[in-house]
């Protein structure tokens, strides 16, 4: 098989040429040619702006980062009301980051969760970043990561949101995740991979 360039496009052709034969540019059909691999075509973020208490869905007090340089690429991930949708069908890297304020008493965990749905309505737990101390005084802060590769292959039903589980909230200070708007406290990260 041959390999042929053409104006920094290449071609494969199965054909064998005789002696004095030229590949010419008409020999070419349309299927001979695809597009380059664009690369990432959509990455974005958003950051919470306000501390979250006790266990549910987060549903608000989101933004897309507004200082430091931020720069997004593409199409952007949109959110209302916590739901995250997806701009275009693809396999998407999500990225979390937290801090949470753990309440005082010892043996406590607390969890960000991040949770899927293929049907836009069932939702179930993807992965689950979880903070934990064993100690029965003070008040430890934790920065806790998690990530999942989500296929996205309808952008009607796709979407995830994020949540909390076992935050205490029976003793002073409470379990708190944390946020703020000058910088990425808590955050979530799309980035498009590639097709799906």
């Amino acid at each position: 098989m041959a390999i042929i360039t053409l104006n920094n496009r290449a071609t494969n052709r199965s054909d064998t040429a005789t002696s004095g034969q030229v590949f010419t540019a008409t020999s070419a059909t349309a299927a001979d040619f695809q597009d380059a691999a664009a690369g990432i075509t959509s990455a974005c973020q958003f950051r919470l702006t306000a501390d979250k208490t006790g266990n549910a869905d987060i549903t608000s007090s989101f933004e897309v980062p507004d200082t430091d340089g931020y720069g997004g690429i593409g199409s952007a991930v949109t959110e209302s009301s916590g739901i995250f949708t997806f701009p275009s069908t693809g396999i998407y890297l999500i990225h979390l980051q937290a801090t949470i304020a753990l309440c005082q008493g010892g043996d406590t965990t607390a969890n960000l969760l991040l949770k899927t749905t293929t049907d836009n309505s069932t939702y179930a737990t993807a992965t689950k970043a979880v903070a934990g101390e064993l100690a029965a005084n003070g008040s430890p802060q934790m920065s806790v990561y998690g990530q999942f590769m989500f296929d996205v292959t309808n952008t009607s039903t796709h979407k995830v949101k994020l949540a909390t589980s076992s935050f205490q909230s029976s003793q002073s200070p409470v379990t708190t995740l944390k946020s703020d708007t000058d910088g990425n406290v808590t955050s979530i990260t799309f980035l498009r991979l590639g097709d799906t």
